[in-house]
């Protein structure tokens, strides 16, 4: 007679472990969106963190000086060591209040780094042998920005120079809050604090192509700023390009630091030449689904659909500081004194 088997563990065929490999993946495939969404719900929180403190900053900054910062401004002399060349960005004037304080003391005071010796406030904002300009200021970076990783002095967000495409780098009597060398104070906002726009985000270009962070060169938006969606196709652009936006948190030309209101949010960048003070359109940019954030003059922080209202694209830039804008609830956004009462939807 045969022995009676004895009793064991059974492994798993291969048409089990198949099932299972599946049901796994099919659960990996559920959860991993919701993880992905939970991650960016949290970035996003951190990120709108960034922009109330910039807020308060702002506020603060104010009740100081009884005026707002300029968004370029400096020190007027040579491109040496001897001044900034009136170019450095109101953040520089606002690090005291961004809990930047040592920071601000180094570049107020004469310093010397290696054989150079440089005046109070610094040199241009491109010099890199003057160190606190390579200085890394989280504060100002947007955590969901891939390119707040590469560069050391990389930044997130920008001033708002208003609802026009022209005149916009040296304008001293912007329809926005921030101009060159242009440092109004609360008064001047007759449109309300809470209906107007002060920061809002801009993607660090990595790829001088991608609509996020790039930019197409030579391109007459005015008088018709629609005209630079014709210059993309698909998700990246089909001409000149160039790529600066956020590359330098000191430096106050509209390139790096300034956003505008004509274009809606996530559309794409067109300036006039290929210098990066050039006018042009500079909408607000970021990798968070469905808009941007964007901090109000009151010092609010609100969430602008890529889709709130823009008017007519096809109007030509508003001039002067007053007047309605043509661009809708996102351009009565930009504009401080436009003689509407338009909030964020």
């Amino acid at each position: 007679m045969s022995p009676r088997p004895t009793c064991g563990k059974r492994g798993f065929t291969l048409v089990e472990l198949l099932v299972v490999i599946a049901i796994i993946g099919i659960l990996v495939a559920l959860l991993l969106p919701a993880i992905q969404a939970a991650r960016e719900a949290a970035r996003r929180s951190s990120c709108t963190n960034n922009l109330k403190q910039a807020g308060l900053a702002l506020h603060n900054y104010h009740d100081t000086h009884r005026r707002f910062p300029y968004r370029m401004g400096g020190t007027a002399g040579g491109c040496n060591n001897t001044s900034n060349w009136s170019r450095v960005s109101g953040w520089v004037s606002m690090l005291p209040y961004l809990e930047q304080g040592p920071l601000y003391s180094e570049i107020s005071t004469s310093q010397t780094y290696g054989a150079n010796t440089y005046a109070a406030f610094g040199p241009h904002p491109w010099d890199g042998n003057y160190t606190p300009w390579n200085q890394r200021i989280p504060a100002l970076l947007c955590p969901s920005d891939p390119g707040n990783v590469p560069r050391a002095n990389s930044v997130n967000y920008c001033f708002c120079v208003g609802d026009t495409s022209q005149g916009i780098n040296g304008a001293t009597s912007p329809r926005g809050v921030f101009g060159y060398y242009s440092a109004i104070d609360m008064a001047a906002i007759t449109d309300g604090t809470s209906n107007t726009l002060a920061f809002s985000e801009r993607a660090i270009c990595l790829d001088a192509a991608s609509i996020k962070g790039g930019r197409a060169n030579n391109i007459a938006v005015n008088p018709n700023p629609s005209i630079c969606f014709l210059q993309v196709t698909g998700s990246t652009y089909n001409t000149t390009v160039g790529c600066i936006a956020g590359l330098r948190w000191n430096d106050g030309n509209v390139g790096f630091v300034a956003v505008n209101t004509v274009l809606p949010p996530n559309t794409p960048t067109c300036q006039t030449g290929a210098w990066d003070g050039d006018d042009g359109v500079y909408p607000p940019t970021s990798y968070h689904p469905g808009g941007v954030l964007g901090t109000l003059a009151d010092g609010s922080t609100r969430f602008i659909s890529d889709s709130v209202d823009s008017g007519n694209l096809a109007a030509p830039a508003p001039t002067g500081v007053g007047g309605a804008s043509p661009y809708g609830v996102w351009g009565a956004l930009g504009s401080r004194m436009g003689g509407e009462a338009s909030q964020v939807p």
